[in-house]
């Protein structure tokens, strides 16, 4: 990602041109954001010293100028401390609204799918037509052997049409893996995000998805994140305030919130984790945790209601005024 000194010189430019003035974020009287610089100082001089490694993805995001507190590595625990303790949030997640009685009655039928999809009846009808879904094309035993396009289509696409999209088109769900257009506008590299929901037509909620034949392939699922990093601060960086990112390793699934804590320093929370069913005995695990879900709809939901790039005419700093000095 960054090879000569050259770049490992912009990082540290870039590190002291988003320094803040005032410190408005304390813990216990000492500064988060401040700290924050110095854990990614340790980060640049890791890179530097070609000791930074992409399993330490906390880390390599902290160069990009997003905490993770939730991934705590060596570095990050030595500058925070027990100051880590107090930067995890606990999430309030809505209510699931579902008849988990009549989830585990269809559950129970074991096969029976006709008989299964009448017990289900009392659902409203867009979590009726997941479990439905759901029910026709998990098969009985869970199979590895399918291909990542299968797992999309037929494991993960109903969760997110169930509890995400919306019946007049304003949110609209999208399973591309084409490139991002908010980054290539930017002018920055383009990855390809495998979800990808548009608001009015916009590009707002990204997801990166890994299948059955790679879900122990820890590498790959940690550069995943940083790439849901990058989709997110892209999102931020056109002026909004949230940007829900998700992603699902096999029949883990994660919601997370990027947001702007304060000058140059991004925070990536995770707000919670769902189950991915990979066979109909699943289900009723999808339905514990359905919760969520729910979460991330209400982002997008906030998404939805608000003015979307608006934050863009001030990016809601006074000393701030481009989105190059917004970031770390």
């Amino acid at each position: 990602m960054i090879e000569d000194n050259d770049e490992i010189a912009e990082l540290r430019a870039n590190l002291d041109r988003s320094s803040h003035a005032t410190c408005e974020w304390k813990v216990d009287n000492d500064c988060v954001a401040c700290r924050f610089q110095d854990y990614q100082r340790e980060c640049i001089n890791a890179l530097n010293q070609k000791v930074l490694k992409r399993s330490e993805i906390a880390d390599v995001m902290a160069l990009i100028g997003v905490f993770a507190p939730f991934i705590p590595t060596s570095r990050m625990t030595n500058v925070f401390g027990k100051m880590l303790d107090h930067l995890l949030t606990s999430i309030k997640f809505p209510a699931p609204d579902i008849d988990d009685l009549a989830v585990m009655k269809a559950h129970r039928l074991n096969g029976e799918r006709d008989e299964a999809c009448e017990t289900i009846r009392s659902l409203d009808r867009k979590k009726r037509i997941m479990i439905e879904t759901l029910m026709e094309k998990l098969p009985m035993k869970s199979d590895k052997t399918i291909s990542e396009g299968t797992f999309v289509t037929n494991y993960v696409s109903p969760l997110l049409y169930g509890t995400l999209a919306l019946d007049d088109g304003r949110v609209q769900i999208y399973f591309p893996n084409t490139e991002c257009q908010t980054q290539k506008q930017q002018g920055i590299k383009a990855d390809r995000p495998d979800i990808l929901i548009r608001i009015r037509g916009q590009e707002a909620v990204f997801g990166e998805v890994t299948g059955p034949a790679q879900a122990g392939h820890t590498a790959k699922n940690a550069w995943d994140l940083f790439r849901l990093a990058r989709f997110g601060k892209a999102f931020l960086d056109n002026g909004n305030s949230v940007a829900p990112l998700l992603q699902v390793v096999y029949n883990n699934g994660t919601f997370m919130r990027l947001t702007i804590k304060t000058r140059g320093m991004f925070i990536l929370e995770e707000i919670g984790a769902f189950e991915v069913p990979t066979k109909v005995a699943g289900i009723p695990a999808l339905a514990a945790t359905l919760p969520t879900l729910l979460a991330a709809r209400d982002d997008v939901q906030q998404i939805l209601d608000g003015d979307m790039n608006g934050l863009k005419r001030s990016w809601g700093y006074g000393d701030v005024r481009d989105a190059k000095k917004r970031i770390a």
